[in-house]
């Protein structure tokens, strides 16, 4: 390898490295995709999209009054119903949140909404909070709301998963947010910590790669020598040793006892259990929610 192949490698290797960490930069930046937060309407409405065309026009018309009613009942909080065939590769949440944002979905500055997202492309069915929703909808009611959903998602009558859905959420919207609910934030799924193990990673596997080509060929001629190169003969009678010993091991009046020491129990009121999930969102916002595969 010549002098002149090698900095043409280097700089090849620095621009790499710098295009790594500028991506490693953005995928670890929670805010990165955060645009100045955006206020919602006065007032609660009820938004149903149909792209998948999952309705008729009767289960349409069923889920527009029970939406209404709703709104009615809660003017603080919108709701709405999303189906698709294309989620366009996002998460549930990358997907449904933006439509929230760019309609204008939610209710005041905190924009207070609950939406359910059916999502075809990928078999997912999905309830996402923003503003209070998040506190009253904790994560334990929205796996309940998604329990209650399940079978019917499973046997194709979306739009009874969705009346199904509405009237949970009603349900805990009239309860109100639960004694000590607390806010978690999601993990992200890239770290610092572990963009810089993958950045050493990197480096580890392109120096050798680029700069290893010639010591791989010396090491092919040393391996092509070992292999041809004559061995000594090795006498088995003289080498070989067998040492055999018996060993005696006895043990009297051995007992072993075990006590059974049942788990601790959980209070249900808890704080673990009246958590709301949560992760940075479009428009500046914080949104929760969960989902489920069918």
């Amino acid at each position: 390898m010549t002098r002149t192949d090698k900095k043409r490698i280097a700089r090849s290797f620095i621009l790499c490295l710098l295009f790594f960490s500028f991506i490693v930069v953005f995928m670890t930046n929670p805010k990165a995709d955060i645009m100045a937060k955006s206020s919602g309407r006065e007032e609660a409405i009820f938004y149903l999209e149909d792209m998948a065309e999952l309705f008729t026009a009767e289960d349409v018309s069923d889920l527009e009054n029970m939406g209404q009613k709703f709104i009615s009942d809660h003017p603080d909080i919108s709701l709405a119903i999303l189906t698709t065939n294309d989620d366009e590769g996002r998460r549930e949440y990358k997907y449904g949140d933006p439509i929230m944002v760019d309609k204008n979905i939610g209710v005041g500055p905190d924009f207070s909404l609950v939406y359910i997202l059916i999502d075809m492309d990928d078999r997912d069915f999905y309830i996402g909070t923003m503003g209070k929703a998040i506190d009253i909808l904790i994560d334990s009611r929205l796996d309940n709301i998604l329990d209650r959903m399940t079978d019917a998602m499973i046997d194709g009558q979306y739009a009874l998963a969705c009346k199904q859905a509405i009237e949970r959420i009603d349900y805990y919207v009239q309860k109100g947010v639960p004694e000590r609910q607390h806010r978690v934030e999601e993990k992200p799924k890239y770290t610092p910590g572990k963009a810089l193990i993958a950045a050493f990673v990197f480096v580890l596997t392109f120096i050798p790669t680029y700069f290893g080509i010639s010591k791989s060929h010396i090491k092919s001629v040393h391996a092509d020598y070992d292999r041809f190169a004559p061995r000594p003969a090795y006498d088995l009678k003289k080498e070989a040793l067998a040492t055999y010993s018996i060993i005696n091991d006895q043990v009297l009046n051995d007992y072993t006892t075990s006590t059974y020491i049942p788990p601790a129990r959980t209070s249900s009121n808890s704080s673990s259990s009246n958590s709301s999930t949560v992760r940075s969102s479009s428009g500046g916002h914080v949104s929760g929610g969960k989902g489920r595969h069918f």
